[in-house]
Formats: structure tokens, sequence, C-alpha cells
């Protein structure tokens, strides 16, 4: 960002004395007119840093998923890494500290090293790290992105969006961090336009057209009614909105989208909602139901993502470990302890591959 840049409007008049300059990652000007206490509001939720004292200008920082006060890579350091141990000592896989925390909270494992910090389990666990799969777990990640390195002001990367990862059985999604990467806000931002040919080429494939919103989810969820009662009021009244009206609806819909800005992208998404017909069956959850039908399972939908991702962004520093067909060994290995139900085992697999 260009933190001396001294093109900035002038303010003249007593009704710019508390004026702020809200500023993107890149110094462009969002806001020229936000006041001191909006400006202060995104500095103590951690989603903002003061750059420049006269004019006093924020720049913001993008959000990681439902943490406004970890919003940075730079409040992430790779340091942070903790690990969690079997009793014998064998590491069983990394973690965060706020999950290393929660096994101290509940008296499961107790503090065996500093740094790196370390915890060890009471008992013995239900499962043994098995294969490659689970070494990925077991080495620590660095926190950069993973297509040009850069290590500041790094987010979250699903490579297999939420839209369709959410109607995956729970083998394919719980306790995993596989295909979550970290990339620089403009290798994120290349990376969600390249999805978008994926996301053509799904909805032909499985007659899925895309934006379709459940009915239910539509009509009942209040979450997703306040959303799309403040696109509208935003999209039909902006100009006449008191700024912290204003600030409110937007951070209804931004908080709901999971970004730091609302740009006309968003609102217009926001406004499909409401004007969609809502008796379609929303488009990840028919093409996840496409593809429990294929002989090769959900597992190639997985696949076809991750491969999608590394034609299309050529990452050069993915995580030791990182594979496309990173479920299956994992997978075969549970169902041959007995730790997975045989029906969610073969929707995942295929009942070609089924063992």
């Amino acid at each position: 960002m260009k933190e001396d840049r001294n093109d900035f409007p002038p303010m003249k008049g007593s009704c710019y004395q508390d004026s702020c300059f809200i500023v993107a990652p890149d110094g462009e000007i969002l806001r020229g007119r936000a006041g001191r206490l909006k400006a202060n509001w995104y500095i103590n939720k951690g989603c903002g840093i003061q750059v420049k004292e006269n004019p006093f200008t924020v720049r913001l920082v993008p959000p990681l998923k439902g943490d406004w006060n970890n919003s940075s890579s730079e409040k992430h350091p790779s340091n942070l890494t903790c690990y969690l141990v079997a009793p014998d000592g064998e590491i069983l896989r990394t973690l965060g500290r706020k999950n290393a925390d929660w096994y101290l909270s509940r008296d499961l494992a107790k503090q065996v090293k500093e740094d790196p910090f370390t915890i060890q389990l009471k008992s013995e666990p239900k499962w043994r790290p098995v294969g490659v799969c689970d070494k990925y777990y077991q080495t620590p990640k660095i926190i950069r992105c993973v297509v040009c390195g850069q290590t500041e002001s790094c987010v979250r990367k699903n490579v297999v969006p939420k839209e369709y990862r959410k109607h995956l059985p729970n083998i394919l999604k719980s306790h995993q961090s596989h295909d979550v990467l970290w990339l620089c806000v403009t290798c994120h931002k290349i990376s969600n336009n390249c999805d978008q040919a994926l996301r053509k080429r799904l909805a032909e494939e499985c007659r899925a057209p895309t934006g379709a919103i459940d009915k239910v989810k539509a009509t009942k969820d209040p979450l997703l009614k306040k959303v799309v009662s403040a696109a509208r009021t935003i999209k039909s009244a902006k100009d006449r909105i008191p700024f912290d009206r204003l600030a409110e609806l937007e951070a209804i819909i931004t908080e709901y989208y999971n970004v730091s800005l609302l740009t006309s992208e968003v609102l217009e998404e926001a406004l499909k909602i409401g004007t969609q017909s809502l008796n379609k069956e929303p488009h990840g959850r028919k093409v996840v139901s496409c593809y429990v039908q294929k002989p090769e399972g959900l597992l190639s939908l997985e696949i076809l993502w991750r491969k999608h991702f590394i034609d299309s962004m050529k990452p050069e520093f993915l995580p030791p470990y990182w594979s496309l067909d990173h479920n299956k060994e994992r997978l075969d290995n549970r169902m041959a302890q007995n730790r997975v139900d045989r029906e969610d085992y073969v929707k995942a697999v295929g009942r070609g591959e089924a063992v």
C-alpha cells in the first residue's frame, strides 16, 4: 500500500473536521468521509490498521472466518502452531492454540512443552496416524501464500468451495483442513474469479443452475432475511441512510459473506436471494447429489476442484503431503478400523472403489 500517498482529496469546512479515510489493502480510497468513531471501530475490531495521522487513515485487513480479532496473518505467526501428542509421545497432529486450550480446559490433556507449545493426551487416543495422508496433519504449516509465497495479509482459501462442501457427508469434512490453504489478497481474488469457470461447467454437467436458493432457508432463516432486507435497503436508499445505520446494514451483509468490503458484486449477490425462484434446489446440493451417483463417488468432486486449483493458480508453495487424492487412503484406513459409516463411505469413494 502507498502509505505516503498525497493524493487525498482536500477536506475543507466544518463538516469535514472529523473526517477520516478508509482505504483498501492496496491503498484504494473506499471512504473519504468516515467519522473517527467508525475508523476506530475498524481498528478496535482488528480489521483495520492506522497508517497515517493526517489525514487519519485506516487500511482494511481482510478478515478470517468468524474471527474479527484475528483478521490478518500478521496475528497468526507460524510459531503459534501447537502439537497434540499421545501418552507415549507420538505426534498425532498439529493444531491451533485455541484448540489446544480446549483440550486443556476439559482436562483431557496436559502441557508438556512451551516452545513449541505441546500438549499430551491423558488417555490413549481412539486413533493413531496411519499413512502419508495423516502426515499432512502432523506437519506444521507456514502461513504464506501457496501461490506467490507472500507472508503478509494472507487469507484462507477453500479449494473445495463451501457451497459444495457443506453438502458432503461428515466423513469428508469433519476435522479436516487439507483443502483450506493460505493465499494473499491478490491471489485469492484471482482464484475466486477462476472458480467461476468450473462452477459454470458443473452447472451444465449436473443441470444445476447457479444462484438457486433453498425455499426453506430463504423463507425461515432469520439471518438470511436480515441479509436480504439490508441489501434492498442499501440498494434503494443508500444516499438517504445515516452513516451509522448504513455501516450496520453493510456489516450484516459483509459478515454473512465473510468479506471485509461490500462491493457491488456482493450486494448484487445478496439481492439475488430475494429474487430467485425459490422452488429450485441449490446449485451446490444438486452438484453433490449428481456426483454421489457417479462410479467414482464424491472424492472425484474433491479431486476435480483440487486439480482446477493446481491448473489455474500453479501454486509453488503447497504444504508438504498436500495431494490431489488425499482422502482415499484415509477413508480406507478408517473403514478397516470400523470408524466410518458404510453408507457414507460408499458415497465418498463410489461403489466401484468401495472395499
